[in-house]
Protein backbone atom coordinates (compact mmCIF):
# COMPACT_ATOMS: atom_id res chain seq x y z
CA UNK A 1 0.00 0.00 0.00
CA UNK A 2 2.72 2.46 0.98
CA UNK A 3 4.53 1.74 -2.31
CA UNK A 4 1.47 2.76 -4.35
CA UNK A 5 1.17 5.95 -2.34
CA UNK A 6 4.86 6.71 -2.88
CA UNK A 7 4.56 6.09 -6.64
CA UNK A 8 1.51 8.37 -6.83
CA UNK A 9 3.38 11.11 -4.94
CA UNK A 10 6.40 10.66 -7.22
CA UNK A 11 4.19 11.06 -10.31
CA UNK A 12 2.69 14.19 -8.77
CA UNK A 13 6.15 15.68 -8.19
CA UNK A 14 7.25 14.74 -11.69
CA UNK A 15 4.16 16.36 -13.18
CA UNK A 16 4.99 19.57 -11.32
CA UNK A 17 8.46 19.60 -12.83
CA UNK A 18 7.49 18.67 -16.38
CA UNK A 19 4.80 21.35 -16.57
CA UNK A 20 7.22 24.16 -15.66
CA UNK A 21 8.89 26.20 -18.40
CA UNK A 22 12.19 25.93 -16.55
CA UNK A 23 12.65 22.28 -17.53
CA UNK A 24 12.15 22.89 -21.24
CA UNK A 25 14.31 26.02 -21.24
CA UNK A 26 17.25 24.11 -19.78
CA UNK A 27 16.66 21.16 -22.10
CA UNK A 28 16.70 23.51 -25.07
CA UNK A 29 19.84 25.20 -23.72
CA UNK A 30 21.60 21.84 -23.34
CA UNK A 31 20.72 20.83 -26.91
CA UNK A 32 21.80 24.24 -28.22
CA UNK A 33 25.16 24.04 -26.47
CA UNK A 34 25.69 20.51 -27.81
CA UNK A 35 25.06 21.85 -31.31
CA UNK A 36 27.44 24.78 -30.80
CA UNK A 37 30.06 22.42 -29.42
CA UNK A 38 29.64 20.18 -32.48
CA UNK A 39 30.12 23.12 -34.86
CA UNK A 40 33.26 24.34 -33.07
CA UNK A 41 34.67 20.81 -32.77
CA UNK A 42 34.02 20.09 -36.45
CA UNK A 43 35.66 23.36 -37.52
CA UNK A 44 38.78 22.60 -35.47
CA UNK A 45 38.91 19.09 -36.96
CA UNK A 46 38.75 20.49 -40.49
CA UNK A 47 41.60 22.86 -39.70
CA UNK A 48 43.77 19.87 -38.80
CA UNK A 49 42.93 17.96 -41.96
CA UNK A 50 45.89 17.79 -44.31
CA UNK A 51 48.33 18.81 -41.57
CA UNK A 52 51.05 16.61 -40.16
CA UNK A 53 49.90 15.70 -36.64
CA UNK A 54 53.52 15.14 -35.58
CA UNK A 55 54.45 18.68 -36.58
CA UNK A 56 51.41 20.00 -34.67
CA UNK A 57 52.42 18.13 -31.51
CA UNK A 58 56.03 19.32 -31.75
CA UNK A 59 54.80 22.90 -32.16
CA UNK A 60 52.54 22.44 -29.13
CA UNK A 61 55.46 21.05 -27.13
CA UNK A 62 57.56 24.08 -28.03
CA UNK A 63 54.78 26.39 -26.81
CA UNK A 64 54.47 24.42 -23.56
CA UNK A 65 58.23 24.58 -22.93
CA UNK A 66 58.15 28.33 -23.49
CA UNK A 67 55.28 28.74 -21.03
CA UNK A 68 57.10 26.62 -18.44
CA UNK A 69 60.15 28.89 -18.59
CA UNK A 70 57.94 31.89 -17.71
CA UNK A 71 56.23 30.25 -14.72
CA UNK A 72 59.41 28.71 -13.30
CA UNK A 73 59.71 29.67 -9.62
CA UNK A 74 56.21 31.15 -9.40
CA UNK A 75 54.59 29.64 -6.25
CA UNK A 76 51.09 30.48 -7.51
CA UNK A 77 51.53 28.47 -10.72
CA UNK A 78 52.37 25.10 -9.17
CA UNK A 79 49.18 23.37 -10.30
CA UNK A 80 49.32 24.99 -13.76
CA UNK A 81 52.94 23.94 -14.16
CA UNK A 82 52.08 20.36 -13.20
CA UNK A 83 49.34 20.22 -15.86
CA UNK A 84 51.66 21.62 -18.52
CA UNK A 85 54.37 19.09 -17.63
CA UNK A 86 51.83 16.26 -17.83
CA UNK A 87 50.69 17.44 -21.26
CA UNK A 88 54.31 17.61 -22.40
CA UNK A 89 54.97 14.03 -21.28
CA UNK A 90 51.80 12.82 -22.95
CA UNK A 91 52.68 14.53 -26.24
CA UNK A 92 56.15 13.00 -26.17
CA UNK A 93 54.55 9.59 -25.58
CA UNK A 94 52.36 10.10 -28.66
CA UNK A 95 55.37 11.04 -30.76
CA UNK A 96 57.49 8.11 -29.54
CA UNK A 97 54.69 5.56 -30.15
CA UNK A 98 53.34 7.09 -33.38
CA UNK A 99 49.85 7.71 -31.94
CA UNK A 100 47.77 10.55 -33.34
CA UNK A 101 45.74 12.28 -30.58
CA UNK A 102 43.54 14.03 -33.16
CA UNK A 103 41.50 11.02 -34.33
CA UNK A 104 37.78 11.62 -33.76
CA UNK A 105 34.71 9.41 -33.27
CA UNK A 106 31.41 9.56 -31.42
CA UNK A 107 33.02 8.55 -28.11
CA UNK A 108 35.65 11.26 -28.40
CA UNK A 109 32.93 13.86 -29.01
CA UNK A 110 30.93 12.72 -25.97
CA UNK A 111 34.09 12.76 -23.85
CA UNK A 112 34.86 16.31 -25.01
CA UNK A 113 31.27 17.38 -24.25
CA UNK A 114 31.37 16.36 -20.58
CA UNK A 115 31.87 19.98 -19.57
CA UNK A 116 28.23 20.62 -20.48
CA UNK A 117 27.16 18.74 -17.36
CA UNK A 118 27.49 22.15 -15.67
CA UNK A 119 24.18 23.05 -17.37
CA UNK A 120 22.57 20.03 -15.71
CA UNK A 121 24.12 21.03 -12.38
CA UNK A 122 22.71 24.58 -12.52
CA UNK A 123 19.30 23.23 -13.55
CA UNK A 124 19.27 20.77 -10.64
CA UNK A 125 20.33 23.47 -8.17
CA UNK A 126 17.34 25.60 -9.20
CA UNK A 127 14.99 22.61 -8.89
CA UNK A 128 16.31 21.23 -5.59
CA UNK A 129 16.59 24.62 -3.86
CA UNK A 130 13.00 25.41 -4.86
CA UNK A 131 11.37 22.05 -4.14
CA UNK A 132 10.36 22.38 -0.49
CA UNK A 133 10.71 26.13 0.10
CA UNK A 134 8.26 26.95 -2.70
CA UNK A 135 5.64 24.64 -1.14
CA UNK A 136 5.78 26.67 2.07
CA UNK A 137 5.89 29.97 0.20
CA UNK A 138 2.81 29.16 -1.89
CA UNK A 139 1.02 27.44 0.96
CA UNK A 140 0.64 24.19 -0.99
CA UNK A 141 2.55 22.33 1.73
CA UNK A 142 -0.72 22.17 3.70
CA UNK A 143 -2.32 20.12 0.92
CA UNK A 144 0.54 17.62 1.11
CA UNK A 145 0.78 17.29 4.88
CA UNK A 146 -2.89 17.36 5.79
CA UNK A 147 -3.31 14.12 3.88
CA UNK A 148 -2.58 10.88 5.81
CA UNK A 149 1.00 10.67 4.49
CA UNK A 150 4.13 10.29 6.54
CA UNK A 151 6.43 13.25 6.03
CA UNK A 152 9.35 11.11 4.95
CA UNK A 153 7.28 9.98 1.95
CA UNK A 154 6.92 13.60 0.81
CA UNK A 155 10.71 14.05 0.91
CA UNK A 156 11.27 10.65 -0.70
CA UNK A 157 8.93 11.49 -3.60
CA UNK A 158 10.69 14.82 -4.18
CA UNK A 159 14.09 13.15 -3.97
CA UNK A 160 13.18 10.43 -6.50
CA UNK A 161 11.73 13.04 -8.88
CA UNK A 162 14.93 15.04 -8.57
CA UNK A 163 17.05 11.97 -9.30
CA UNK A 164 14.84 11.19 -12.31
CA UNK A 165 15.62 14.67 -13.69
CA UNK A 166 19.34 14.07 -13.10
CA UNK A 167 19.30 10.72 -14.90
CA UNK A 168 17.24 12.15 -17.76
CA UNK A 169 19.68 15.04 -18.19
CA UNK A 170 22.71 12.74 -18.26
CA UNK A 171 20.93 10.38 -20.69
CA UNK A 172 20.09 13.27 -23.04
CA UNK A 173 23.69 14.51 -22.92
CA UNK A 174 25.05 11.08 -23.80
CA UNK A 175 22.42 10.07 -26.39
CA UNK A 176 22.36 13.37 -28.30
CA UNK A 177 26.14 13.83 -28.03
CA UNK A 178 26.79 10.29 -29.22
CA UNK A 179 24.36 10.72 -32.15
CA UNK A 180 25.89 14.03 -33.23
CA UNK A 181 29.43 12.70 -32.86
CA UNK A 182 28.52 9.54 -34.78
CA UNK A 183 27.15 11.45 -37.75
CA UNK A 184 30.19 13.73 -37.79
CA UNK A 185 32.99 11.24 -37.17
CA UNK A 186 31.53 7.73 -37.17
CA UNK A 187 30.17 5.47 -34.43
CA UNK A 188 33.22 3.21 -34.09
CA UNK A 189 35.93 3.67 -31.53
CA UNK A 190 34.49 2.42 -28.23
CA UNK A 191 37.51 0.14 -27.74
CA UNK A 192 40.06 2.76 -28.80
CA UNK A 193 42.28 4.21 -26.11
CA UNK A 194 42.83 7.68 -24.83
CA UNK A 195 45.76 8.53 -22.63
CA UNK A 196 46.25 10.44 -19.40
CA UNK A 197 49.35 11.27 -17.38
CA UNK A 198 49.43 10.26 -13.73
CA UNK A 199 51.01 12.47 -11.07
CA UNK A 200 54.11 10.26 -11.07
CA UNK A 201 54.53 10.75 -14.83
CA UNK A 202 53.24 7.32 -15.83
CA UNK A 203 51.08 7.24 -18.97
CA UNK A 204 47.77 5.51 -18.30
CA UNK A 205 45.36 4.50 -21.02
CA UNK A 206 41.61 3.88 -20.88
CA UNK A 207 39.20 2.70 -23.52
CA UNK A 208 36.82 5.47 -24.47
CA UNK A 209 33.71 3.62 -23.34
CA UNK A 210 35.29 3.07 -19.91
CA UNK A 211 36.26 6.71 -19.62
CA UNK A 212 32.86 8.03 -20.72
CA UNK A 213 30.94 5.60 -18.50
CA UNK A 214 33.14 6.40 -15.51
CA UNK A 215 32.74 10.15 -15.97
CA UNK A 216 28.96 9.88 -16.34
CA UNK A 217 28.68 7.84 -13.14
CA UNK A 218 30.98 10.10 -11.12
CA UNK A 219 29.36 13.29 -12.42
CA UNK A 220 25.98 11.83 -11.47
CA UNK A 221 27.35 11.27 -7.95
CA UNK A 222 28.67 14.84 -7.78
CA UNK A 223 25.31 16.22 -8.90
CA UNK A 224 23.48 13.99 -6.43
CA UNK A 225 25.46 15.46 -3.53
CA UNK A 226 24.80 19.00 -4.79
CA UNK A 227 21.08 18.23 -5.16
CA UNK A 228 20.85 16.86 -1.62
CA UNK A 229 22.67 19.91 -0.24
CA UNK A 230 20.27 22.25 -2.04
CA UNK A 231 17.25 20.18 -0.97
CA UNK A 232 18.44 20.43 2.64
CA UNK A 233 18.76 24.22 2.36
CA UNK A 234 15.32 24.37 0.73
CA UNK A 235 13.86 22.42 3.66
CA UNK A 236 15.47 24.70 6.24
CA UNK A 237 14.11 27.87 4.59
CA UNK A 238 10.61 28.96 3.68
CA UNK A 239 11.58 31.26 0.82
CA UNK A 240 12.44 29.69 -2.54
CA UNK A 241 14.38 32.69 -3.89
CA UNK A 242 16.47 32.88 -0.72
CA UNK A 243 17.07 29.12 -0.84
CA UNK A 244 18.32 29.33 -4.45
CA UNK A 245 20.63 32.28 -3.69
CA UNK A 246 22.08 30.64 -0.57
CA UNK A 247 22.57 27.33 -2.42
CA UNK A 248 24.48 29.04 -5.24
CA UNK A 249 26.55 31.14 -2.82
CA UNK A 250 27.38 28.07 -0.72
CA UNK A 251 28.60 26.13 -3.75
CA UNK A 252 30.53 29.11 -5.12
CA UNK A 253 32.17 29.97 -1.79
CA UNK A 254 32.95 26.32 -1.07
CA UNK A 255 34.61 25.79 -4.44
CA UNK A 256 36.73 28.94 -4.08
CA UNK A 257 37.80 28.10 -0.52
CA UNK A 258 38.79 24.55 -1.52
CA UNK A 259 41.01 26.02 -4.25
CA UNK A 260 42.65 28.47 -1.83
CA UNK A 261 43.21 26.05 1.06
CA UNK A 262 43.32 22.87 -1.03
CA UNK A 263 46.82 21.94 0.16
CA UNK A 264 45.92 22.16 3.86
CA UNK A 265 45.44 18.81 5.55
CA UNK A 266 42.22 19.81 7.33
CA UNK A 267 40.42 20.28 3.99
CA UNK A 268 40.65 16.57 3.15
CA UNK A 269 37.21 15.84 4.61
CA UNK A 270 35.46 18.96 3.32
CA UNK A 271 32.72 18.41 0.76
CA UNK A 272 33.98 20.80 -1.88
CA UNK A 273 37.44 19.24 -1.98
CA UNK A 274 35.86 16.11 -3.50
CA UNK A 275 33.22 17.53 -5.87
CA UNK A 276 35.64 17.12 -8.78
CA UNK A 277 36.06 13.37 -8.32
CA UNK A 278 35.18 12.82 -12.00
CA UNK A 279 38.41 14.63 -12.94
CA UNK A 280 40.40 11.84 -11.29
CA UNK A 281 39.88 9.77 -14.46
CA UNK A 282 41.72 12.30 -16.62
CA UNK A 283 44.25 13.24 -13.94
CA UNK A 284 45.40 9.64 -13.56
CA UNK A 285 44.59 9.50 -9.84
CA UNK A 286 44.77 6.04 -8.33
CA UNK A 287 41.84 3.91 -7.20
CA UNK A 288 42.63 4.68 -3.57
CA UNK A 289 42.19 8.42 -4.10
CA UNK A 290 39.02 7.93 -6.11
CA UNK A 291 37.42 5.54 -3.60
CA UNK A 292 38.25 7.88 -0.70
CA UNK A 293 36.48 10.75 -2.48
CA UNK A 294 33.49 8.55 -3.30
CA UNK A 295 33.26 7.41 0.34
CA UNK A 296 33.35 10.98 1.64
CA UNK A 297 30.71 12.13 -0.86
CA UNK A 298 28.49 9.17 0.06
CA UNK A 299 28.79 10.05 3.75
CA UNK A 300 27.73 13.62 2.97
CA UNK A 301 24.73 12.26 1.03
CA UNK A 302 23.47 10.37 4.06
CA UNK A 303 24.16 13.37 6.28
CA UNK A 304 22.18 15.75 4.07
CA UNK A 305 19.29 13.28 3.83
CA UNK A 306 19.23 12.88 7.61
CA UNK A 307 19.21 16.65 8.26
CA UNK A 308 16.49 17.13 5.63
CA UNK A 309 14.23 14.46 7.14
CA UNK A 310 14.70 15.69 10.71
CA UNK A 311 14.11 19.32 9.74
CA UNK A 312 11.06 18.57 7.62
CA UNK A 313 9.49 16.30 10.25
CA UNK A 314 9.74 19.04 12.90
CA UNK A 315 8.53 21.96 10.81
CA UNK A 316 5.26 23.55 11.79
CA UNK A 317 2.55 24.09 9.19
CA UNK A 318 0.08 26.84 9.90
CA UNK A 319 -3.41 26.84 8.46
Amino acid sequence: MWAKVLVAMFRNELDKLVTTKRVWVFLGLLLLLLGVNAVIDNMSSKELQGKDWRQELMRENKDIEEVLTHVEGDPFSTNFKRIMEQNLKKNNYFLENNISPYDKNAWVFVNNSMGLTVVITIFLILIAADMVASEYQRGTIRMLLFRPHRRWKVIAAKLVAMMACLMAGMAVLFAVGFTIGGFLYGFEGAAKHYYVTASDGEIIRHTYWQGVAGKLILRALENTVICLLCLMISTLLNNSSLAIVISLLTLFAGTISSKIWGTAGWTEFLLFAHLNVSQSIDSGAGWETMLRSISILTAYCFGFIGITLVSFSRKEVYA
